[in-house]
Protein backbone atom coordinates (compact mmCIF):
# COMPACT_ATOMS: atom_id res chain seq x y z
CA UNK A 1 0.00 0.00 0.00
CA UNK A 2 2.89 2.37 0.72
CA UNK A 3 1.18 4.15 3.18
CA UNK A 4 2.32 6.44 6.64
CA UNK A 5 1.76 6.11 9.96
CA UNK A 6 2.68 9.20 12.74
CA UNK A 7 2.04 8.39 16.08
CA UNK A 8 1.54 12.23 16.66
CA UNK A 9 -0.65 13.01 13.89
CA UNK A 10 -3.10 9.84 15.30
CA UNK A 11 -2.74 10.61 18.49
CA UNK A 12 -1.99 14.33 19.67
CA UNK A 13 -3.66 17.85 19.39
CA UNK A 14 -1.59 21.41 19.93
CA UNK A 15 -3.47 24.36 20.55
CA UNK A 16 -1.66 27.49 19.51
CA UNK A 17 -2.76 31.24 19.48
CA UNK A 18 -4.39 31.54 16.32
CA UNK A 19 -5.06 27.52 15.36
CA UNK A 20 -5.69 23.87 16.60
CA UNK A 21 -3.46 21.83 14.96
CA UNK A 22 -1.81 18.04 15.67
CA UNK A 23 2.22 18.41 16.10
CA UNK A 24 4.85 21.22 16.52
CA UNK A 25 7.83 18.59 15.06
CA UNK A 26 9.19 22.11 13.23
CA UNK A 27 8.97 20.17 10.06
CA UNK A 28 4.90 19.91 9.71
CA UNK A 29 2.21 21.10 11.70
CA UNK A 30 -0.88 20.14 10.01
CA UNK A 31 -4.13 21.91 10.95
CA UNK A 32 -7.20 21.04 12.15
CA UNK A 33 -9.36 24.40 12.86
CA UNK A 34 -8.53 27.83 12.11
CA UNK A 35 -9.56 30.11 15.95
CA UNK A 36 -11.06 33.38 16.02
CA UNK A 37 -11.53 34.00 19.91
CA UNK A 38 -12.03 30.18 20.91
CA UNK A 39 -15.61 29.97 21.54
CA UNK A 40 -17.82 27.60 19.67
CA UNK A 41 -15.59 25.30 18.10
CA UNK A 42 -17.06 22.80 15.74
CA UNK A 43 -15.71 19.51 17.05
CA UNK A 44 -17.11 17.42 14.50
CA UNK A 45 -15.49 19.44 11.72
CA UNK A 46 -12.14 19.41 13.62
CA UNK A 47 -12.24 15.49 13.94
CA UNK A 48 -13.66 14.79 10.58
CA UNK A 49 -10.47 16.79 9.22
CA UNK A 50 -8.32 14.90 11.60
CA UNK A 51 -9.62 11.23 9.91
CA UNK A 52 -9.16 12.90 6.43
CA UNK A 53 -5.43 13.47 7.39
CA UNK A 54 -4.75 10.17 9.20
CA UNK A 55 -6.65 8.54 5.94
CA UNK A 56 -4.41 10.25 3.83
CA UNK A 57 -1.35 9.10 5.45
CA UNK A 58 -2.85 5.68 5.58
CA UNK A 59 -2.84 6.04 1.66
CA UNK A 60 0.58 7.19 0.98
CA UNK A 61 -0.74 10.63 0.45
CA UNK A 62 1.54 13.09 2.44
CA UNK A 63 1.15 16.24 0.72
CA UNK A 64 -2.61 16.83 0.26
CA UNK A 65 -4.27 19.56 -0.21
CA UNK A 66 -5.30 20.04 3.35
CA UNK A 67 -1.32 20.08 3.89
CA UNK A 68 -0.23 22.50 1.01
CA UNK A 69 -1.58 25.44 2.00
CA UNK A 70 0.12 25.43 5.63
CA UNK A 71 3.07 23.53 5.67
CA UNK A 72 6.55 25.07 5.95
CA UNK A 73 8.59 21.87 5.34
CA UNK A 74 6.90 18.57 4.39
CA UNK A 75 6.58 15.65 6.93
CA UNK A 76 8.33 13.53 4.34
CA UNK A 77 11.14 15.23 5.67
CA UNK A 78 9.72 14.85 9.59
CA UNK A 79 12.10 12.09 11.60
CA UNK A 80 8.22 10.94 13.01
CA UNK A 81 7.03 9.80 10.12
CA UNK A 82 7.18 6.14 9.81
CA UNK A 83 5.79 2.80 7.81
CA UNK A 84 1.76 2.37 8.14
CA UNK A 85 1.17 0.71 11.64
CA UNK A 86 -2.66 -0.56 11.60
CA UNK A 87 -2.49 -0.02 15.19
CA UNK A 88 -1.54 3.26 15.18
CA UNK A 89 -5.41 4.41 14.26
CA UNK A 90 -6.99 7.43 15.84
CA UNK A 91 -9.61 6.86 18.16
CA UNK A 92 -9.10 9.92 21.27
CA UNK A 93 -6.13 12.37 22.13
CA UNK A 94 -3.82 11.20 24.49
CA UNK A 95 -1.57 13.70 23.73
CA UNK A 96 -2.37 17.67 24.19
CA UNK A 97 0.32 20.51 23.61
CA UNK A 98 -0.47 23.97 25.55
CA UNK A 99 0.92 26.39 22.96
CA UNK A 100 -1.89 28.88 23.08
CA UNK A 101 0.16 31.61 25.25
CA UNK A 102 3.05 33.45 24.88
CA UNK A 103 3.81 35.41 27.66
CA UNK A 104 7.82 34.56 29.42
CA UNK A 105 9.22 35.98 32.41
CA UNK A 106 12.33 35.66 30.61
CA UNK A 107 13.92 37.11 27.45
CA UNK A 108 16.36 34.00 26.11
CA UNK A 109 19.04 35.53 23.47
CA UNK A 110 18.01 31.42 22.02
CA UNK A 111 14.02 31.89 21.58
CA UNK A 112 12.63 31.00 18.52
CA UNK A 113 9.64 33.19 18.76
CA UNK A 114 11.86 36.03 18.24
CA UNK A 115 11.81 35.39 14.88
CA UNK A 116 7.83 35.21 14.55
CA UNK A 117 6.94 37.44 17.59
CA UNK A 118 7.23 41.15 19.31
CA UNK A 119 7.92 41.79 22.35
CA UNK A 120 4.55 43.06 22.84
CA UNK A 121 3.13 40.09 21.45
CA UNK A 122 5.31 37.86 23.35
CA UNK A 123 4.21 39.64 26.73
CA UNK A 124 0.31 39.79 25.82
CA UNK A 125 -2.31 37.80 27.25
CA UNK A 126 -3.60 34.75 26.04
CA UNK A 127 -6.34 35.42 22.65
CA UNK A 128 -8.54 32.35 24.26
CA UNK A 129 -9.18 30.85 27.40
CA UNK A 130 -8.11 26.75 26.86
CA UNK A 131 -10.25 25.60 30.27
CA UNK A 132 -13.51 25.88 28.57
CA UNK A 133 -12.44 23.86 25.52
CA UNK A 134 -10.97 20.99 27.43
CA UNK A 135 -13.91 20.82 29.55
CA UNK A 136 -16.04 20.60 26.44
CA UNK A 137 -13.94 18.21 24.67
CA UNK A 138 -14.35 16.35 27.99
CA UNK A 139 -18.23 16.22 27.50
CA UNK A 140 -17.42 15.19 24.16
CA UNK A 141 -15.33 12.02 24.95
CA UNK A 142 -12.76 13.40 22.46
CA UNK A 143 -9.45 13.17 25.20
CA UNK A 144 -8.62 9.88 26.48
CA UNK A 145 -9.44 8.89 30.24
CA UNK A 146 -7.11 5.82 30.35
CA UNK A 147 -3.69 7.22 29.40
CA UNK A 148 -2.91 11.04 28.85
CA UNK A 149 0.01 13.11 28.27
CA UNK A 150 -0.04 16.93 28.85
CA UNK A 151 2.86 19.47 27.74
CA UNK A 152 2.88 22.74 28.19
CA UNK A 153 5.31 24.16 26.22
CA UNK A 154 3.78 27.91 25.17
CA UNK A 155 5.85 30.89 27.05
CA UNK A 156 6.26 30.10 30.92
CA UNK A 157 3.08 28.62 32.60
CA UNK A 158 4.35 31.56 35.68
CA UNK A 159 2.78 33.66 32.96
CA UNK A 160 -0.49 31.45 32.77
CA UNK A 161 -3.40 32.69 34.61
CA UNK A 162 -5.38 29.18 34.05
CA UNK A 163 -2.17 26.88 35.00
CA UNK A 164 -3.27 25.82 37.66
CA UNK A 165 -7.25 25.18 37.21
CA UNK A 166 -5.93 23.25 33.59
CA UNK A 167 -3.75 21.05 35.88
CA UNK A 168 -6.94 20.47 37.98
CA UNK A 169 -9.24 19.47 35.44
CA UNK A 170 -6.60 17.02 33.57
CA UNK A 171 -6.04 15.55 37.19
CA UNK A 172 -9.36 15.07 37.76
CA UNK A 173 -10.59 13.35 34.88
CA UNK A 174 -7.62 11.39 33.58
CA UNK A 175 -4.65 9.08 34.10
CA UNK A 176 -2.72 11.87 33.29
CA UNK A 177 1.36 12.80 33.25
CA UNK A 178 2.67 16.12 32.67
CA UNK A 179 5.33 17.33 30.45
CA UNK A 180 6.70 21.12 31.56
CA UNK A 181 9.18 23.10 30.59
CA UNK A 182 9.28 26.04 32.71
CA UNK A 183 11.96 28.73 33.78
CA UNK A 184 11.21 28.09 37.24
CA UNK A 185 11.16 32.04 38.44
CA UNK A 186 7.51 31.33 40.07
CA UNK A 187 7.02 28.37 42.53
CA UNK A 188 3.75 26.28 42.10
CA UNK A 189 2.74 24.71 45.10
CA UNK A 190 0.15 22.46 42.56
CA UNK A 191 3.49 20.77 41.46
CA UNK A 192 4.41 19.11 44.80
CA UNK A 193 1.55 17.02 44.08
CA UNK A 194 1.61 15.50 40.66
CA UNK A 195 5.73 15.36 42.11
CA UNK A 196 4.32 13.04 45.11
CA UNK A 197 1.97 10.95 42.63
CA UNK A 198 5.21 10.70 39.97
CA UNK A 199 2.96 12.65 37.35
CA UNK A 200 5.25 15.27 36.63
CA UNK A 201 8.41 16.17 34.32
CA UNK A 202 10.14 19.16 34.96
CA UNK A 203 12.49 20.16 32.45
CA UNK A 204 14.15 23.81 33.07
CA UNK A 205 16.60 25.12 31.13
CA UNK A 206 19.75 27.25 32.63
CA UNK A 207 22.22 27.07 30.25
CA UNK A 208 24.90 27.94 32.45
CA UNK A 209 26.70 27.32 35.82
CA UNK A 210 27.07 30.80 36.63
CA UNK A 211 24.77 33.69 37.60
CA UNK A 212 26.64 35.89 35.12
CA UNK A 213 26.09 33.91 31.80
CA UNK A 214 22.38 33.35 33.32
CA UNK A 215 22.06 36.79 33.07
CA UNK A 216 23.61 36.97 29.51
CA UNK A 217 21.56 33.99 28.03
CA UNK A 218 18.14 34.36 29.63
CA UNK A 219 18.82 38.28 30.03
CA UNK A 220 16.89 38.33 33.07
CA UNK A 221 18.67 38.49 36.90
CA UNK A 222 16.62 35.43 38.24
CA UNK A 223 19.17 32.61 38.40
CA UNK A 224 19.31 32.32 42.28
CA UNK A 225 15.23 32.48 42.43
CA UNK A 226 15.45 29.37 39.75
CA UNK A 227 18.19 27.18 41.72
CA UNK A 228 15.82 27.68 45.06
CA UNK A 229 12.94 26.62 43.52
CA UNK A 230 14.47 23.47 41.86
CA UNK A 231 15.53 22.56 45.97
CA UNK A 232 12.25 23.64 47.41
CA UNK A 233 10.82 21.00 45.30
CA UNK A 234 13.07 18.56 45.79
CA UNK A 235 12.63 19.45 49.84
CA UNK A 236 8.83 19.89 49.66
CA UNK A 237 7.91 16.77 47.72
CA UNK A 238 7.77 13.43 49.05
CA UNK A 239 9.20 11.54 46.72
CA UNK A 240 12.47 12.66 44.63
CA UNK A 241 10.93 14.89 41.69
CA UNK A 242 11.93 13.87 38.01
CA UNK A 243 13.52 17.24 37.39
CA UNK A 244 16.17 17.45 34.64
CA UNK A 245 18.41 20.16 33.65
CA UNK A 246 18.81 21.73 30.72
CA UNK A 247 21.77 23.50 28.71
CA UNK A 248 21.31 24.76 25.40
CA UNK A 249 24.56 25.10 23.02
CA UNK A 250 24.39 28.80 22.26
CA UNK A 251 27.26 29.35 20.03
CA UNK A 252 30.01 31.38 20.88
CA UNK A 253 28.34 32.29 24.14
CA UNK A 254 28.47 28.79 26.44
CA UNK A 255 29.69 26.70 24.13
CA UNK A 256 33.27 25.59 25.94
CA UNK A 257 33.60 22.95 28.77
CA UNK A 258 34.82 25.52 31.44
CA UNK A 259 31.37 26.70 31.86
CA UNK A 260 29.86 23.64 31.08
CA UNK A 261 31.73 22.16 34.30
CA UNK A 262 30.42 24.79 36.11
CA UNK A 263 26.70 24.07 35.48
CA UNK A 264 27.49 20.62 36.52
CA UNK A 265 28.79 21.66 39.76
CA UNK A 266 25.20 23.22 40.38
CA UNK A 267 23.46 20.06 39.04
CA UNK A 268 25.42 18.45 42.16
CA UNK A 269 24.42 21.02 44.66
CA UNK A 270 20.59 20.72 43.88
CA UNK A 271 20.83 17.57 43.90
CA UNK A 272 19.19 16.31 40.39
CA UNK A 273 20.31 13.51 38.26
CA UNK A 274 19.54 14.23 34.74
CA UNK A 275 20.68 16.36 32.26
CA UNK A 276 19.65 17.55 28.48
CA UNK A 277 21.94 18.77 26.21
CA UNK A 278 19.84 20.55 23.22
CA UNK A 279 21.31 22.72 20.18
CA UNK A 280 20.24 26.08 19.64
CA UNK A 281 17.15 25.84 17.05
CA UNK A 282 17.59 29.77 16.94
CA UNK A 283 19.95 29.48 13.54
CA UNK A 284 18.22 26.46 11.70
CA UNK A 285 14.41 28.53 12.47
CA UNK A 286 15.90 31.57 10.80
CA UNK A 287 16.53 29.45 7.50
CA UNK A 288 12.79 27.64 7.31
CA UNK A 289 11.97 30.85 4.96
CA UNK A 290 14.63 30.27 2.49
CA UNK A 291 14.67 27.55 -0.42
CA UNK A 292 18.58 26.73 0.07
CA UNK A 293 17.96 26.26 3.95
CA UNK A 294 21.06 24.64 5.56
CA UNK A 295 22.85 24.50 8.96
CA UNK A 296 25.85 22.38 9.80
CA UNK A 297 26.53 21.35 13.17
CA UNK A 298 30.49 23.42 13.76
CA UNK A 299 32.59 20.22 14.01
CA UNK A 300 34.38 21.75 17.45
CA UNK A 301 30.54 20.83 18.99
CA UNK A 302 31.24 16.85 18.78
CA UNK A 303 34.33 17.14 21.00
CA UNK A 304 33.02 19.39 23.19
CA UNK A 305 29.36 17.10 23.76
CA UNK A 306 31.56 13.94 24.00
CA UNK A 307 33.46 16.34 26.47
CA UNK A 308 29.78 17.49 28.54
CA UNK A 309 29.27 13.30 28.98
CA UNK A 310 32.37 12.66 30.47
CA UNK A 311 32.34 14.98 32.73
CA UNK A 312 28.86 14.40 33.50
CA UNK A 313 29.42 10.93 33.84
CA UNK A 314 31.99 11.09 36.16
CA UNK A 315 29.94 12.89 38.86
CA UNK A 316 27.45 9.87 38.35
CA UNK A 317 24.92 12.08 36.21
CA UNK A 318 22.77 11.53 33.75
CA UNK A 319 23.39 12.95 30.67
CA UNK A 320 21.28 12.67 27.26
CA UNK A 321 20.70 14.77 24.33
CA UNK A 322 17.19 15.91 23.28
CA UNK A 323 15.49 13.76 20.53
CA UNK A 324 15.04 16.55 17.74
CA UNK A 325 18.81 17.78 18.38
CA UNK A 326 20.13 14.23 18.34
CA UNK A 327 18.62 13.71 14.79
CA UNK A 328 20.96 16.53 13.53
CA UNK A 329 23.57 15.44 15.62
CA UNK A 330 23.81 12.20 13.96
CA UNK A 331 23.27 13.37 10.39
CA UNK A 332 25.74 16.35 10.98
CA UNK A 333 23.33 19.15 9.41
CA UNK A 334 20.00 20.24 8.65
CA UNK A 335 18.26 20.93 5.43
CA UNK A 336 19.20 20.43 2.04
CA UNK A 337 22.90 20.44 1.76
CA UNK A 338 24.41 22.16 -0.84
CA UNK A 339 25.87 19.81 -4.07
CA UNK A 340 29.32 20.23 -3.66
Amino acid sequence: MGGYSCKFLNEQITFYPDNISTCCSGFASPRLYELEDGKNIDFDRLTKTKYGIVEDFKNGQINNSILKEYLKLSCEECPHLCEYDEKAEYKQFKRILINHFTGCNCACTYCVRDTYLTQEEKQSKPKYELLPIIEEMYRKNLISKEHLEIVFQGGDIGCLQEFKDLVRVFHQNSNAYFLISTNNIIYHPILEKLFSENRLHMSVAIDSGTREMFRKIKRVDKFDNVIKNIKKYFKNSKTAPDIVLKYIIVNKVNDNLKEFVKFIDIVQNTGVKSVVISIDFNNIMNLLPKEDKYFEIPKYYYDLINSFFEEAQKRDIHICIDDYSKSIYEKGFFGNRPNI
